[in-house]
């Protein structure tokens, strides 16, 4: 059948392969825990499959296999600036080298030829997927909604693997311990396949504890100037710069991204040649990008935060306890090849976070700052940040503004409430605000968003602004300051409030199981060089102080939680 097919060049891109029936392997069931959630979520989608082992196609034993296909790579692997094609990988897995021209690659019945050098024993091969013909690519991409892929030997079966869906920035890889194959969230191209780590979610590798990437900024001097005239509060422009980024093959870049500076009172910095601003970066502003799975980049730099830990610790409590916290890592950062530091990179509240927590991104999304909360006439002063309508989004502020101030703080209310408020997570909020010392958040009406789930009409809340907790002891919203309209309203109904009392034993027992401790020990550890090393740290005299008292908090607040649920 070879002979036939290659005989007077008649095997082109479409012409199919006369093959016996493929082997039909066993499903592997894939599972994605988000980190520090209190929930699972595992594939809706078939799951890849793949033969047990690689076949031995040939009498003498030659063989050769897929190891690892990428058919929706983002920021992984990259061939020219920008450039993010889809590959695969090849290894031969026989004891003889193998040329290119013996292998045929069947994509969903489609015949293409492989064109590369000739893989030796024990070694992998990568070849690009991007229909172009040249050396070292194949004549087809992939489709990242799944496909039956096939790889002939001299005309014999030698792997079959049926794809299902993939998400950007994840790769199939197969197990070279068991054979499996998994979807892996740390795609390796280029090289033999480490044991992979089953994932869904390319994000997952960024907030892995102990993670600092490396980032670079480059920006031209109009943008550099337009930057540093931002204006606190009232002036952020958004000016083009290119981002480069490691990645397992090495540096790789969007040419073009949205860069602007970031910060309210207290973190807002605007001098790019002495201070330490924050920035955020926008990916989608030019063309769709995605790094790491992600849209957006918020490097946040952490001048109100001397331990480099309190958004990361505060964070992981919220989502423990099932309220929505952005997962938080590190970055070092470059600007035109100048080091600014290490930054909080700190997850953005967009369409992927709220799809990722409420399983649709489409609500209205609105955020406080500085004073907005259910006071009737306050809708106006939330910043409508996405949704599908922004008159029809502060209206659900009004409505429920208007019955806080227009009915009597009591259990009937309190029952037409919770069809409007998810009240047990917006409570729950405010048990780790009492927690964390949270001053900066709902309790001061301050940093937090309301997000309205369409499937159920309830407005959320979503904790925003967290580098100023564990410590200090700020008073909190239990001293009567008519503030927080959700929690002033629900301490006066006896079943809200009963039911608040649970969600503080709840966050007590939270954090004891979290043992935030330790973290914080291997927060430091990982900082604190860095913190040593970077040129623009503000306040260098105070991070043990401010270390120590974050970890009496940490110490102390498990039994303060239950102290305060017992005034009840």
């Amino acid at each position: 059948m070879w002979a036939l097919l290659t005989a007077c060049s008649i095997l082109g891109p479409r012409d199919v392969v006369d093959v016996a029936p493929r082997p039909q392997p066993d499903p592997v069931v894939v599972v994605s825990p988000d980190p520090g959630s209190t929930t699972s979520t595992s594939t809706s989608t078939p799951a890849p499959r793949a033969p047990p082992a690689c076949q031995s196609p040939l009498a003498d034993g030659t063989s050769i296999c897929l190891s690892e296909l990428q058919s929706d790579n983002d920021s992984t692997y990259s061939t020219a600036p920008g450039v993010f094609p889809d590959w695969f990988e090849l290894l031969n897995t026989g004891t003889t080298p193998i040329a290119s021209d013996r292998l045929l690659f069947v994509v969903d019945g489609e015949v293409f030829t492989v064109d590369g050098p000739e893989i030796a024993p024990g070694t992998t091969s990568l070849f690009v997927a991007d229909g172009q013909a040249l050396p070292g690519h194949v004549g087809t991409a992939f489709s990242d909604e799944g496909e039956s892929i096939e790889l002939y030997l001299d005309g014999v079966l030698a792997d079959v693997w049926e794809l299902g869906p993939a998400l950007g920035d994840t790769s199939f890889a197969r197990d070279p311990v068991t054979g499996t194959l998994v979807q892996t969230c740390s795609p390796s191209p280029a090289s033999v396949n480490p044991v992979p780590t089953p994932c869904t979610d390319p994000r997952e590798p960024l907030y892995t504890l102990g993670t600092i990437r490396d980032l670079r900024l480059y920006i031209d001097g109009s943008s550099y100037s337009t930057l540093q005239s931002s204006q606190l509060l009232s002036y952020y422009p958004e000016v083009p710069a290119r981002l480069v980024f490691d990645t397992p093959t090495g540096p790789a870049e969007f040419p073009q991204v949205g860069l602007s500076l970031k910060g309210g009172y207290g973190s807002f910095r605007s001098s790019l040649d002495s201070q330490k601003p924050g920035f955020k970066v926008d990916l989608d502003a030019f063309e769709p990008r995605r790094w790491a799975g992600l849209g957006k980049i918020q490097l946040n730099n952490f001048v109100q935060d001397q331990t480099a830990s309190r958004e990361y610790l505060t964070y992981a409590l919220f989502r423990a306890v099932g309220v929505p916290g952005p997962r938080v890592s590190y970055a070092r950062l470059w600007v035109n090849d100048v080091y600014f530091g290490l930054y909080v990179q700190v997850e953005a509240v967009d369409d992927d976070f709220l799809e990722h927590w409420y399983g649709d991104g489409d609500g209205h999304l609105l955020e406080a700052a500085y004073g907005p909360d259910f006071d009737p006439g306050e809708e106006s002063s939330f910043e409508y940040d996405d949704g599908p309508d922004e008159v029809a989004g502060r209206a659900r502020i009004s409505e429920v503004s208007a019955l806080l101030a227009g009915s009597p703080a009591d259990e009937a209310t309190y029952t037409t409430l919770r069809t409007l408020v998810d009240m047990d997570e917006w409570m729950t909020n405010m048990a780790v605000e009492a927690a964390v010392w949270h001053w900066d958040g709902y309790w001061t009406e301050n940093n937090y968003y309301v997000y309205e789930v369409p499937a159920t009409g309830l407005l959320h809340i979503i904790p925003h602004g967290t580098d100023q907790t564990w410590t200090d002891g700020w008073p909190n919203a239990f001293d009567g300051n008519n503030r927080s309209a959700l929690y002033t309203f629900c301490l006066q109904v006896p079943t809200c409030r009963a039911m608040y009392e649970q969600k503080l034993l709840d966050t007590a027992d939270a954090v004891d199981v979290l043992a935030l401790e330790p973290v914080l020990d291997q927060l430091l550890a990982l900082t604190t060089p860095e913190w040593d090393a970077d040129p623009r740290i503000e306040n260098r005299c105070c991070r043990q102080s401010y270390a120590d008292s974050t970890r009496r908090r940490i110490q102390t607040v498990s039994q303060s939680l239950r102290d305060l649920a017992a005034l009840y």
